[in-house]
C-alpha cells in the first residue's frame, strides 16, 4: 500500500480568517486519513516562484505508485488551468491518487475526470483573476478621485519628523509644507489634531 499525504496551503491572513487556515484544512485531511503525513506550506499562488514543499511532496508521490496526494481543495495545489491539469495528470499516470477533499477523488485519466479537472480549475482561475481585476479598479478609482492616495503602506514618521514639519506648517501651507517634507497632507492635518489639538 502506497502512502498518504496531505498538503495544506496558506498565503494570506484574510485565508485564515475566511476559513481556509493551515489547521482548518489539516483538520479536514486527517478526518478522511487518519494516518496520512500532512505537508505545510506559507506561499502566495498569484506570485511566481518555486513551492518548494509541495514540489518534494510531488516528487515524492510519483515514486510510490498507489500512494494517494489529498488536498483541501482545489486551489491549495494550482495557481492556473494548465498547472493543475498537468501535476493531476502526471500523478494519474503514475497510479497516484489524487483524493480533492470538497470534489473527489480521481483515480483514472479518463475523459470525464478530465473535463470535470477542466471545469473546476477554470472557475478557480476565474475567481482568482476577478478580485486581482476588482482591486486594480479599486485603486484606480481611489487615485482618480483622492489626491493624497499613494500606492503601498503609508510610510511612518519619527516624531522629529514629524514636529520639524508642524513648526513649518505654522509659517507655511499644507500643500507646501508637504511638498518641503514629503509627508502627505492628510498626514499632517492627522499629526495637527494630535500634537497641536
Amino acid at each position: 500500500m502506497g502512502k498518504k499525504i496531505g498538503y495544506a496551503r496558506v498565503s494570506t491572513i484574510r485565508q485564515k480568517n475566511e476559513g481556509n487556515s493551515l489547521d482548518v484544512q489539516k483538520e479536514a485531511i486527517l478526518i478522511k486519513y487518519p494516518d496520512a503525513k500532512v505537508v505545510e506550506e506559507a506561499y502566495t499562488a498569484t506570485k511566481k516562484g518555486v513551492r518548494e514543499k509541495f514540489d518534494a511532496v510531488i516528487e515524492e508521490l510519483k515514486q510510490e505508485p498507489d500512494s494517494t496526494l489529498i488536498v483541501y481543495k482545489l486551489d491549495r495545489m494550482a495557481r492556473t488551468v494548465r498547472e493543475g491539469l498537468e501535476t493531476i495528470e502526471t500523478l494519474l499516470d503514475c497510479d497516484v491518487t489524487v483524493d480533492i477533499l470538497n470534489l473527489g477523488k480521481f483515480e483514472k485519466n479518463s475523459p470525464i475526470s478530465k473535463l470535470l479537472l477542466t471545469v473546476m480549475l477554470a472557475i478557480a482561475e476565474f475567481e482568482a483573476s476577478q478580485i486581482i481585476e476588482r482591486c486594480m479598479e479599486g485603486k484606480e478609482h481611489a487615485k482618480k478621485n483622492n489626491s493624497s492616495y499613494r500606492e503601498g503602506r503609508p510610510k511612518k514618521y519619527t516624531e522629529a519628523q514629524i514636529q520639524h514639519a508642524l513648526n513649518l506648517l505654522s509659517e507655511n501651507s499644507y500643500s507646501k509644507t508637504s511638498a518641503l517634507t514629503g509627508i502627505s497632507v492628510s498626514t499632517l492635518v492627522r499629526a495637527k489634531r494630535k500634537f497641536v489639538a
